[in-house]
């Protein structure tokens, strides 16, 4: 762990490669990158609405079922 920083309130916790292979989790859901990227168990949902003027275009957001880990993507045209 790393100090924070003073403008991100908050602790610095990097998951790494190494950390899903050692402890082998079922569904990672991920935030703060904007982009959506689905890397198998590994979820960004991307944000939902544009942060950025270049930001536009079909953005989603995920919906996990707590009962069966099932996550399903929702896509919006903002």
């Amino acid at each position: 762990l790393r100090d924070p920083n003073p403008y991100e309130p908050g602790i610095y916790m990097p998951l790494t490669r190494n950390d899903i292979q050692y402890y082998n989790p079922v569904k990672i859901i991920l935030g703060h990158i904007h982009k959506k990227i689905n890397l198998g168990k590994v979820y960004y949902p991307g944000s939902p609405c544009g942060l950025d003027i270049n930001e536009t275009g079909k953005r989603s957001f995920l919906i996990v079922n707590t009962d069966t880990l099932e996550v399903v993507e929702k896509v919006i045209d903002t």
